[in-house]
């Protein structure tokens, strides 16, 4: 009977990022690459260049069953936000418009 190797997966790959910083330095340089590199499926890798929301969609489904490290995957306690918006776009400017003719 041949022992079937798991597949690899997308947390342990972000575990060994954290502790390698030669792996940091290849995923800096080459995120594909380096993914290919760790054994990651074209689905993994594809999450991870699509963004957060699809990197979190796969993160949740390999530890769903792993509460052990489900623990290390947490919810954003804040969020950055852009610069105010100018509330003052609908109050009348006090300056005279160069169009009057007053």
């Amino acid at each position: 009977m041949t022992a079937v190797a798991p597949e690899p997966r997308l947390s342990d790959f972000y575990l060994r990022l954290a502790d390698d910083p030669s792996l940091l330095e290849q995923y800096e340089r080459d995120p594909e690459a380096a993914l290919a590199a760790a054994g990651m499926t074209d689905a993994q890798i594809d999450a991870v260049l699509d963004g957060s929301d699809a990197v979190r969609s796969v993160l949740e489904t390999e530890l769903a069953g792993e509460p052990g490290l489900r623990r290390l995957v947490t919810e954003p306690r804040m969020m950055t936000m852009g610069p105010p918006e100018d509330e003052d776009e609908d109050e009348p400017d006090d300056e005279p418009d160069d169009d009057d003719d007053s």
